[in-house]
């Protein structure tokens, strides 16, 4: 079994682990949510949605609700706490300042103190 250290390991656990039947209500609860277009949906990896929910900034460092609350739905408990932990490994990380991915965009506001 493998160890979950990371974000990108744990969207390749959840690729690896779904059957069909919790794929299709994977994307089922993402569809009815619109949280991604329907029409992208039924082309798209489990993997591939996680990817696009990041993007759009529905799963940031160290919160993995959404996620977590999908895997739930779909009666996956063990990989929503595997979620859970990575989302507070993510927090301690960033309250450690080992993790610049969110302080870059946004401390600049275009005045100079």
């Amino acid at each position: 079994k493998m160890a979950i250290t990371c974000r990108s390991d744990l969207y390749l656990r959840i690729c690896q682990s779904l059957d069909d039947k919790e794929c299709s209500d994977f994307r089922s609860y993402v569809k009815n949510r619109d949280l991604v277009p329907a029409r992208d949906l039924q082309h798209l990896s489990p993997n591939e949605i996680l990817l696009k929910l990041e993007h759009k900034r529905m799963l940031k460092t160290g919160d993995l609700l959404l996620l977590e609350d999908l895997l739930k739905k779909i009666g996956r408990e063990d990989l929503a706490e595997a979620a859970m932990q990575i989302a507070a490994k993510e927090r301690k990380v960033t309250r450690l300042g080992g993790d610049s991915e969110d302080k870059s965009t946004d401390s600049f506001d275009g005045e100079v103190p």
